[in-house]
């Protein structure tokens, strides 16, 4: 019997091992094809629980095999992919009654139908992606995502209230914040739950100063295992913990959001500008007047834009000529505060190089943001040519004091390997999402990604920023942890998986084993990016 028909034996959802499908599953949003041997589309959490009992007593017996979540396929770092079983999770999509603040929803239900649900009560999850037509609630935990109101709001980990995880037994268990007397309580439970609090509480304690140390100096970050967020000596919480794991530590089955109200009275200053050197003191003078939301994208996306947005485009002020656009958002209580905090922003910028208007309308505000929020997108389906789109410097973040010594030093790197690139992001945040166009079928493009990235995480570390600010780790910055953190920080993430998961069975080779030697075997080595 084959490993379909196994399987099939003992799931109610699909299993699938046509071409066709695993070519669909060996592809994300990222520049890696890796193949799945079967793809197992989950019905319910029975299927998922099964599935994992049946993975855990084949490697037991020897096999190798595991399997990784997935939901929309639109991570960019390679973090859903695996040689081994693809589990989708999309008919988990079940979106529960609203309750106060709150919302249980599964890890499949796509973020824009939680805010349509959420926006007829005025009240958002605030730190949605700018893919957020795409993607889906799920991937957003898994990856800790943030996005243009993380400035102000803060990332997903701060909304996740409670979560439903199947663990490396096959049980689910539910999660939250405990309290000192709840957590000894957990630890003396005879489960496999018992085992991993009292092992994870110990780790934690013993290595409070060095976690607490390691903590990145920037506003977000999804890179490694949060363990800083895990246990402050009053609460313990592994919700922190299972946000931004990619997967590697259990299969989130239920996830209980926090909603906040949507401010209804904002107003949006344009800045556009012909040079990155007064980027940084344009930054400075904008946040002394608190935006919530401070973005950018730059002249190819607006070229693009301008070619297949025209609806969009056609409402906006930005020229074809200017380097880069900023979007700055301010809320107020009423509409007059919103007018005086957008004008005394636009005041504060008086006398600098660059062109400024305060949006007018909804639809000219609502034009720009979906030109900001379709940047990527625009590329990964307009480039035309020999090269495409190459996330993987694409995430990059450093506090926004330090732009004025960084900016010049990552512009020289990337001219020394002249390269075409494109620049949008979270500016406000000092968050970059730099996109090269790269020849995936050049063996000199594949080999530069790698050195590439050395040389421009090693910047970023330099001024103790991340190299994922919300995108995650995955397959193509999993290999340079260490070089981020040191080993005895790698150490406790390699202690953590093991706790977790102690036979390797959850999306193995993100988070703790990557290698670069596997991410260069893996490259898509053509130049095509499929579209979810």
């Amino acid at each position: 019997m084959g490993l379909k028909q196994e399987l099939q034996a003992i799931i109610g959802g699909e299993v699938i091992d046509s071409a066709k499908e695993r070519s669909h599953y060996s592809r994300d949003a990222s520049i890696f094809e890796v193949k799945p041997k079967v793809i197992v589309k989950a019905k319910d959490v029975r299927d998922i629980s099964n599935l994992v009992r049946f993975v855990s007593e084949a490697k037991k017996s020897g096999k190798k095999i595991s399997l990784a979540p997935r939901a929309a396929g639109t991570c960019m770092s390679g973090g859903s992919l695996t040689e081994s079983i693809s589990l989708d999770v999309l008919n988990l999509n079940s979106i529960g009654e609203i309750t106060g603040d709150r919302v249980a929803v599964g890890p499949g239900a796509f973020y824009r139908d939680l805010e349509d649900k959420t926006l007829l009560q005025g009240l958002i999850m605030p730190a949605y992606t700018a893919s957020k037509k795409l993607c889906t609630v799920g991937g957003m935990v898994a990856n800790n995502s943030s996005g243009e109101k993380t400035l102000v709001y803060g990332d997903t980990s701060k909304y996740v209230k409670k979560l439903k995880v199947i663990l490396a037994d096959g049980n689910e268990y539910e999660f939250g914040p405990l309290s000192a007397p709840e957590l000894i309580h957990k630890k003396h439970l005879g489960t496999f739950e018992g085992e991993v609090y009292r092992k994870m509480h110990d780790m934690l304690d013993d290595h409070f100063s060095k976690i607490m140390g390691a903590r990145p100096a920037v506003s977000k970050n999804s890179a490694g295992y949060l363990l800083w967020d895990v246990w402050d000596r009053r609460t313990f919480d592994l919700t922190k913990l299972f946000c931004g794991s990619q997967g590697t530590l259990g299969i989130i089955t239920e996830i209980e959001l926090a909603l906040v109200p949507k401010h209804t009275h904002t107003k949006l200053l344009v800045i556009t500008l012909d040079t990155l050197d007064v980027l940084p003191e344009i930054v400075a003078r904008v946040l002394i007047h608190k935006p919530e939301t401070f973005e950018s994208f730059d002249d190819n996306t607006f070229s693009l834009a301008a070619k297949y947005m025209k609806e969009d485009t056609s409402k906006v002020i930005t020229k074809k000529e200017a380097l880069l656009t900023l979007i700055a958002e301010f809320a107020g209580e009423n509409e007059v505060d919103a007018n005086k905090v957008v004008e005394a922003a636009r005041d504060a910028l008086k006398g600098l190089p660059v062109e400024m208007q305060i949006c007018e309308t909804d639809e000219e505000e609502e034009s720009y943001w979906n030109i900001r929020r379709s940047s990527f997108k625009l590329l990964r389906e307009h480039v035309e040519g020999t090269h495409s789109v190459a996330p993987f410097v694409d995430d990059i973040i450093v506090r926004p004091e330090f732009l004025p010594q960084f900016l010049p030093k990552l512009e020289a790197i990337l001219k020394e390997f002249k390269l075409i690139y494109t620049i949008a992001g979270h500016i406000g945040n000092g968050n970059f999402h730099l996109i090269p166009l790269m020849d995936m079928t050049s063996e000199k493009d594949r080999d530069a990604i790698v050195e590439l990235s050395r040389r421009i995480f090693a910047l970023v570390f330099e001024y103790k920023g991340s190299m994922a600010g919300e995108h995650n780790d995955g397959i193509i910055r999993t290999p340079f942890l260490e070089a981020m953190y040191g080993k005895e920080i790698c150490e406790l993430f390699r202690k953590t998986k093991e706790i977790f998961d102690p036979l390797n069975i959850f999306n193995p080779g993100k988070k703790v084993g990557g290698t670069v030697e596997f991410a260069k075997a893996h490259f898509a080595k053509k130049n095509e990016m499929p579209l979810y």
